[in-house]
């Protein structure tokens, strides 16, 4: 039996990945202990041609968006992902902070 915990997290299973599924963003903490399971996702990605952008914060973990300066940076890095979509017009509203790093 799969515990709570392991289901929260089987959309990340690269296994899933097929040159159909949808764009993607993700961002992780580089000492977060589930960006494994987003750089495998990310290579299936790459490697099928799904567009998907992969952003990571050094030395952070598990949720570190929810604090300064990590909120203000994923914040413009989603709003500049809508606006390459069209989902939203401008340029984005919040500050950049340089502490996320794209990963190509």
């Amino acid at each position: 039996m799969t515990s709570n915990r392991s289901k929260q997290w089987l959309f990340l299973e690269s296994k899933q990945l097929s040159r159909r599924s949808p764009l993607s963003i993700m961002f992780f903490g580089t000492a977060d202990p589930i960006k494994p399971s987003g750089d495998d996702y990310f290579a299936k990605a790459k490697e099928l041609g799904i567009p998907f952008r992969y952003y990571t914060a050094e030395g952070a973990g598990h949720s570190y968006s929810e604090a300064e300066p990590f909120t203000s940076a994923t914040a413009f890095e989603v709003d500049r992902f809508l606006i390459s979509l069209g989902f939203l017009s401008g340029r984005p509203l919040v500050e950049l902070k340089p502490v996320l790093q794209e990963v190509k």
